[in-house]
């Protein structure tokens, strides 16, 4: 109910200066969002009917905002209201909706109209409540539905991209240049992505000597995959792709094959919590540029993979997990299996840890160029390395103490 109105109910605003004595009993809110248009100064500047504090342990409402991508190439924002303290029990769900065509500033207004509004009922028990009034704009001709209702493209969204890196000292220099071209229509039922990229990466290194090295590095792609919800745990679709990389050894790779994906909660649970499991077969004929560890120019691969990914987002923090395995049908002893994790949790009041790690079981190297690599491969990273395992970690601890409240900005000398 409230989301279908978000775009013509403004947020809740002083209708004049409040006593001191009614600001320091504001409702106490606590922001949880890791978005870039959560602008935490914006939030505190434009949003002054509430005291803004820095631990979630003082806040009388926490605010969780989570988001996907929509159909149109947008962002739906779902944001989670959880009382504590006198709302112990009150809960509250909004969402809005950032068009692709909104600036930064649409996105972070948009979100400080949906809390406006989630609020309401929590501002109206608290001494400001007199000084707080809500606005009304009436609809207009050019609102999301009735642009959505006249869709010219019928949902299908465009995406073309170019980028030019450059880098150079004394010894070295080199360019890349990045091309990409992405096509996509998303509905309740479909879901359909196409997409091809460029990449094109040259360098120049000054030996001793004054022998000079040139490099390059390159690799294409383009690949389309279509899904098919078949209810509000199960989706079934397909892919395929054809590739190429010098760093892989593979001259042309076309591949592609069927895939279904079952989720154990609800989809339309999945900006707070998803669990799923996901299982495709592919089938891929590759042509290397040199012979392989197999003594392969070419080869036709059957593999399937099974993924089980796991994403919580808690007022207690995040998890995000998943575990991977691929089989090749001709080397079925050698499976690779991938496991990855990244979780940050609320130990107690201002003490928070967090961590994350990926590991790479790798059993299987089909495409490993046949013989010993040249030091200058090695060094500058030209070619695929025989490796059984990858790793990376990391891991923190944050600790933070002093004021409850957070409403003050000072963006002097740079913030």
């Amino acid at each position: 109910m409230i989301a279908s109105v978000l775009a013509v109910v403004a947020a809740a605003t002083l209708t004049q200066e409040p006593a001191p004595q009614a600001q320091d009993e504001a409702l106490r809110v606590y922001l949880d969002c890791r978005w870039e248009e959560c602008d935490a100064d914006f939030f505190r500047t434009e949003v002054t009917y509430v005291n803004w504090v820095r631990d979630r342990a003082d806040a009388q409402v926490a605010v969780l905002v989570t988001a996907l991508s929509t159909a149109a190439g947008g962002t739906e924002y779902t944001m989670t209201l959880i009382g504590q303290q006198r709302f112990a029990g009150w809960a509250d769900t909004v969402r809005a909706i950032a068009l692709v065509e909104s600036t930064y500033d649409d996105r972070r207004r948009a979100l400080i109209r949906t809390m406006g509004l989630a609020l309401a009922r929590y501002l109206a028990t608290t001494p400001l409540a007199p000084h707080l009034a809500l606005r009304f704009t009436p609809p207009g001709v050019g609102t999301a539905a009735q642009r959505e209702r006249r869709d010219p493209w019928n949902r299908w969204v465009t995406r073309l991209e170019v980028q030019g890196y450059f880098t150079g000292e004394q010894a070295t220099a080199g360019h890349s240049l990045v091309a990409g071209v992405s096509a996509g229509r998303v509905t309740e039922e479909w879901k359909i992505n196409a997409g091809l990229a460029l990449m094109d990466d040259r360098s120049r290194h000054t030996l001793p000597g004054d022998s000079i090295l040139f490099t390059r590095k390159w690799s294409d792609k383009a690949d389309v995959s279509v899904v098919r919800s078949i209810g509000p745990h199960w989706s079934v679709g397909g892919g395929a792709r054809v590739t190429a990389s010098t760093f892989g050894n593979e001259k042309l790779l076309i591949g592609g094959g069927p895939a279904i994906e079952y989720s154990v909660l609800p989809y339309a649970r999945a900006t707070r919590e998803q669990l799923t499991a996901y299982y495709t077969l592919e089938v891929s004929a590759i042509r290397y540029h040199a012979i392989t560890i197999h003594q392969k120019t070419r080869e036709v691969l059957v593999s399937h993979q099974l993924r089980l990914s796991l994403a919580l987002k808690q007022p207690w923090g995040y998890v995000n997990g998943s575990a991977s395995g691929r089989q090749y049908f001709a080397d079925p002893g050698h499976p690779n299996v991938d496991l990855s994790g990244k979780v940050s949790v609320r130990l107690v009041r201002g003490l928070s840890v967090q961590g994350g790690a990926t590991y790479g079981f790798v059993r299987s190297q089909r495409s490993l160029q046949f013989g010993d690599a040249t030091q200058e491969e090695v060094l500058l990273d030209l070619r695929e390395m025989r490796t059984t395992y990858n790793y990376f970690a990391w891991f923190g601890l944050a600790y933070t103490f002093g004021s409850v409240y957070n409403n003050v900005v000072n963006p002097r000398f740079g913030g």
